[in-house]
């Protein structure tokens, strides 16, 4: 029962691709991760990196999102939320992993210097070798720059399609911004865009999580976006 309990610590699905801001650079790993669902793409494993706030936590939530309307059982898990777990959560976290046929794992760069956590998913990985799971994760560093002290466990790393996310630029910011707000039926324009993404957080969880205060407030006060209304809301 304990794990089975343990299986529904995951991140929240309010991300898909329908919401994701597709660039120049990384149409090619939508492309990808999309096939992989949609065409039963051979690829049994990939990595995503990059640093936070890059795009990679809402690419897995994206992932579970399409293979669940297209009947697939996706299990998403932040490692970040269940890393201080006790250990007997811990060793039965992964006890039913073959009822799921994909499983998204955000936040690998945690398990850094942990050794007990690296057996737990160099164990993950061979059970989703040996019963055709596809597993798809995500860290903020290259494999090569963690403390991964379990050589096994990297080497499996390694094997597998490896994809390095950058960041967006202050354009891509404002464009993926707007993508935001129109997904929340809000009208942003580009003056009022421009205007958070110099006085803001760079990182586009952050901003994305001020347009959602901004939203609120507008709702409401019943106001629409403006610069005035902005600097009110947030104190500039």
């Amino acid at each position: 029962m304990q794990s089975q309990l343990s299986l529904d610590i995951k991140v929240e699905n309010y991300a898909t691709f329908n919401n994701y801001y597709v660039t120049d650079s990384n149409q090619q790993l939508v492309t990808h991760l999309q096939d992989v669902i949609l065409n039963n793409n051979q690829d049994q494993y990939l990595y995503l990196w990059g640093k936070k706030g890059s795009g990679k936590t809402h690419l897995l939530c994206a992932i579970s999102d399409c293979a669940e309307k297209h009947g697939y059982k996706a299990l998403n898990i932040s490692l970040q939320e269940v890393i201080n777990c006790s250990n007997n959560i811990a060793n039965s976290l992964f006890d039913n992993i073959a009822m799921f046929d994909i499983i998204c794992l955000d936040d690998l760069d945690v398990v850094s210097g942990n050794r007990m956590w690296q057996e737990l998913l160099f164990d993950l990985y061979n059970q989703c070798l040996d019963n055709k799971i596809k597993l798809i994760i995500s860290s903020n560093q290259a494999i090569n720059d963690m403390n991964l002290s379990l050589s096994d466990l990297k080497s499996r790393l390694l094997w597998g399609v490896r994809y390095h996310l950058t960041e967006l630029d202050d354009h891509e910011k404002i464009a993926a911004l707007k993508l935001h707000a129109k997904n929340k039926a809000m009208d942003l324009s580009d003056e009022v865009a421009n205007y958070i993404i110099k006085r803001c957080s760079r990182n586009m969880n952050s901003l994305c999580n001020i347009l959602d205060q901004l939203d609120k407030a507008s709702w409401k006060k019943q106001r629409k976006l403006t610069v005035p209304f902005i600097k009110g809301v947030l104190g500039f």
